[in-house]
């Protein structure tokens, strides 16, 4: 449950200390030294497989996934991180010289040169033995979606993304970089372009594809979102219904389906497999910081059900955890159980209660934050110290994800530990569910013709968190976008960066913001991240953001 979740995130934070895991891993026991080096030649079958894999993996760095996690600072989705650079982000006020910022920037042309290496290999005319012209066509196509999905993230941060006349995209890289020879950015007209012929070519991706990997229903669901933001919004509505048509019967029926497996649902369109020990997230930090949703999606989340939004939590009472404490060696026995999952070394209660102090917490602050630590490490060790949470007056998808939760995080979309073995956290790239809100958005946006089928599309979604077509039918026609981006976010938040991304459109097209979050989604702050300075000094011909 969400109080728990937060205090166990506290004793929790030392955890960022820990190295993280290697930028590959052996994800499947496979290299990337495939892609990166021109002196490795792709000979075989099982050498393609490899360098494909090593571009997938090499999403997984640090760089990228912690941004996601400060992304969420911005949209005002959690209330606190303290991953490198998050001070900026609390505030959307950053600076060119921001970690997360030079990091993701890095990471992103990163996974474009990867991508790149492959492409110029398959499209060659290389005889790569033992690879049938249908895999190689299908490697090709994940590779150039894999580059699309980098280049959507890049203009979206750094890029004036909701502007077609801008001369503000980023810089586009068709060929692998070996040397660093400067580049100048692309308008954002000609980025969309490059993006969109990247996915062209990601066609013949394959319609199963293996856990962990894109197929062309993820291409699908890309192409629409891009040409949302793009703009051009019967192209997405025409796209994102075809995908609807197709894969209707995979929207799960409730809407932590997916949450609870994974690797397994059919709604999920493309997420990384990641797996403990080797093939984690290398910024895995959805326990020590999404527990705790932001007030702007909790205000949201209040304003969208009639009453007031009420939370009555199941924790137990510190008297309760006190009690259980002197019961024969649960004391011992818990921090032996937190040492193991977090590599502390704590002895007693109060060396947790001595480094909360140490955070900034007042005495009392600490103890009471120490003991519900312990309870909910009791409860992943089996022991029922809480009741159920009972919250009322708040969006469905709210209430499921942060009351009565599962997993071990304090909220249900993130639902693995860390450093435990077996299967872990996730980034949820891409949904089936947010096909509808693409199409219902962009119906939405071509006026009162297209409102019928805008009001069918968002109905379909939102039925699952208890909102019928007599609500739909209600929203009156003025508020419909509006209504509909409110959902979106409600539905996708901390998922994909679009919870941010989706704020900066609606300020800049529609002048306003749909949820409350003004002092970090205004004018006077940093809508679109400035490219790192580093960039700067290493590309003469790159142009800051004025």
């Amino acid at each position: 449950m969400k109080t728990l979740g937060y205090y166990i995130s506290l004793v929790a934070g030392i955890m960022l200390a820990v190295p993280a895991c290697s930028l590959i891993g052996p994800l499947d026991d496979l290299k990337i030294e495939y892609v990166y080096t021109d002196e490795t030649v792709i000979n075989d079958e099982a050498s393609a497989e490899n360098a494909l894999a090593g571009v997938y993996a090499s999403w997984k760095s640090f760089g990228i996934c912690s941004f996601f996690t400060n992304q969420c600072l911005r949209a005002g989705t959690i209330a606190s991180s303290n991953v490198a650079g998050y001070d900026d982000f609390q505030i959307n006020q950053i600076t060119d010289d921001n970690t997360s910022i030079e990091q993701f920037y890095t990471d992103q042309y990163f996974v474009i040169n990867g991508a790149n290496s492959l492409i110029s290999i398959l499209e060659s005319e290389k005889e790569i033995q033992g690879l049938s012209d249908v895999r190689r066509s299908e490697i090709l196509s994940e590779a150039y979606f894999l580059k699309a999905l980098a280049e959507h993230y890049l203009l979206c941060t750094f890029g004036q993304f909701y502007d077609m006349s801008s001369k503000y995209g980023i810089v586009i890289m068709d060929d692998p970089v070996r040397s660093n020879e400067p580049k100048a950015r692309s308008t954002v007209a000609d980025s969309y372009e490059s993006i969109l012929s990247d996915l062209d070519k990601a066609e013949n991706a394959p319609e199963v594809p293996a856990v962990g990997h894109a197929g062309r229903y993820a291409v699908m669901l890309l192409r629409a979102k891009v040409l949302l933001n793009a703009g051009r919004y019967e192209e997405a509505a025409k796209v994102a219904g075809e995908l609807i048509d197709a894969k209707d019967a995979d929207l799960g029926e409730s809407y932590l389906d997916p949450f609870r497996s994974p690797y397994q649902s059919p709604e999920i369109l493309f997420d990384l497999y990641c797996a403990y020990p080797g093939s984690s997230l290398g910024g895995d930090s959805y326990s020590n910081s999404y527990a705790i949703p932001g007030e702007p999606l909790t205000s949201l989340a209040d304003e969208m059900v009639p009453g007031a939004g009420t939370q009555v939590s199941g924790a137990p009472s510190s008297a309760e955890v006190e009690a259980w404490l002197a019961e024969g060696t649960n004391e011992q026995d818990v921090l032996a159980f937190i040492n193991g999952m977090m590599y502390t070394a704590y002895t007693s209660v109060q060396d947790i209660v001595d480094e909360n102090i140490s955070f900034g917490m007042s005495e009392e602050e600490a103890y009471e934050s120490a003991l519900q630590a312990i309870a909910m490490a009791a409860e992943m060790m089996g022991f029922e110290l809480a009741g159920p949470d009972a919250w009322t007056g708040y969006d469905g998808r709210y209430i499921l994800t942060y009351s009565n939760t599962e997993g071990v995080n304090g909220m249900s979309k993130y639902i693995y530990g860390q450093y435990v073995e077996g299967p872990s956290n996730t980034i949820f790239f891409l949904r089936l569910a947010d096909a509808y809100y693409i199409k219902a958005e962009a119906e939405a946006r071509q006026g009162e013709s297209h409102y019928e089928a805008a009001r069918t599309a968002l109905a379909r979604v939102i039925e699952r968190a208890g909102y019928d077509r007599t609500y739909v039918d209600a929203i009156p026609d003025d508020d419909l976008v509006k209504t509909i981006m409110q959902h979106r976010f409600m539905e996708n938040f901390t998922e994909n960066m679009d919870d941010y991304y989706d704020q900066v459109r609606a300020l800049m097209l529609d002048e306003e913001n749909f949820c409350d979050n003004s002092g970090r989604v205004s004018r006077s702050n940093t809508l679109i991240a400035p490219v790192p300075r580093a960039a700067l000094a290493g590309n003469t011909l790159l142009q800051q953001l004025p």
